[in-house]
């Protein structure tokens, strides 16, 4: 059977494994996808008690761990059809947000909890702290769960933030008398940015255990504080704009890209058209760098008897995009307005 046939096969045993709804398994390690305020839980009939979010930058190496518990069901948080997930194979959006360096987590001083959860990456221990809904945002965690102070679900949040971490490989979360084994993260990949007929392509070789990829090519952006008569990136002409030193991200800075989802081991392409369109509507211009970032997606669900848990490891790798790969395809962009709020 040629290796085409092997694939098709393969793909078609999974959707009937998907439609036929085998349930939760113990152990399971669910090609599951996370939607953040989701409005309808719609893969199983269970509830997550507990869910762990762990985000990996090796660029940064930075780790961002966030852990949601409680009454999650009932707050949109869930997990998706992988079906779902393949309908959006290969499709573009467009996306603003925060770095994970601009994330911060501190310890309350007033915390009540006597033993708050406790994450162990291979031999470091890292305390998680209880969030409310103005540290919620400082940590990032809001991308999950829009309020911990709702008359409609009863949730608690959790985030611990390490820096200068080194890589890991093996987590552990224990929180009271319950612990979460949740195995090992995604190997490190080694990105490759080639031209291929004017198509820009990245690689990022063989994946294991990795549900999807998540591709991203982004520039920092920062938005004009009111009152500023700096001029906008729309009104510089063309992205000819200085826009700062290259790579220098401040905290007010912001990630503007462009997304798509393919699956394990497939190669990223954009092409001139695509990278065009997305200079124009990211608010990008030639004088700051562009950054490619894969990020290996990885779903465990665990059943401990009436409760369910599950994590999600999200490991970064970023590198550069060097210039003679991009900058050809940028011809005549065209700004959006919104583009006068950044420079």
């Amino acid at each position: 059977m040629s290796r085409c046939a092997t694939r098709l096969l393969s793909c078609g045993l999974l959707l009937l494994c998907l439609a036929c709804n085998p349930g939760v398994k113990v152990e399971h390690r669910g090609d599951y996808a996370f939607l953040p305020g989701a409005p309808i839980v719609d893969t199983v009939a269970h509830d997550f008690d507990q869910l762990l979010v762990v985000e990996r930058d090796a660029r940064e190496r930075r780790d961002v761990l966030t852990l949601l518990s409680g009454q999650l069901g009932a707050a949109g948080i869930g997990i998706v059809d992988l079906r779902r997930i393949a309908a959006r194979h290969g499709g573009f959006q467009m996306a603003f947000e925060r770095p994970l360096t601009a994330l911060g987590v501190e310890a309350p001083e007033d915390d009540a909890e006597t033993s708050p959860p406790l994450a162990r990456l291979d031999d470091a221990a890292l305390l998680l702290w209880l969030l409310d809904n103005d540290s919620l945002y400082d940590a990032g965690a809001q991308r999950w769960v829009r309020s911990v102070d709702s008359g409609d679900y009863a949730v608690q949040a959790h985030a611990a933030i390490r820096d200068d971490a080194n890589a890991w490989v093996q987590l552990q979360l224990e929180r009271g008398e319950r612990s979460i084994d949740a195995g090992a993260i995604a190997s490190p990949l080694q990105l490759d940015a080639q031209l291929d007929d004017e198509i820009l392509t990245i690689a990022s070789g063989e994946h294991e255990d990795v549900a999807y990829l998540v591709v991203e090519l982004f520039q920092l952006v920062e938005p004009i504080a009111d009152g500023d008569s700096n001029a906008g990136i729309a009104d510089a002409g063309l992205g000819e704009q200085d826009g700062g030193a290259a790579g220098e991200g401040g905290p007010s800075h912001i990630e503007a890209m462009v997304r798509t989802t393919l699956a394990p081991g497939e190669v990223y392409r954009a092409s001139p058209a695509l990278l065009e369109d997305a200079f124009g509507k990211g608010c990008w211009t030639r004088q700051r760098p562009l950054y490619a970032r894969v990020i290996q997606i990885q779903r465990r669900v665990f059943e401990r008897g009436q409760l369910l848990d599950g994590v999600i490891l999200r490991h970064h790798e970023t590198i550069e995009i060097p210039p003679e790969l991009w900058m050809p395809a940028i011809e005549e962009p065209s700004y959006p307005q919104y583009c006068e709020r950044y420079r």
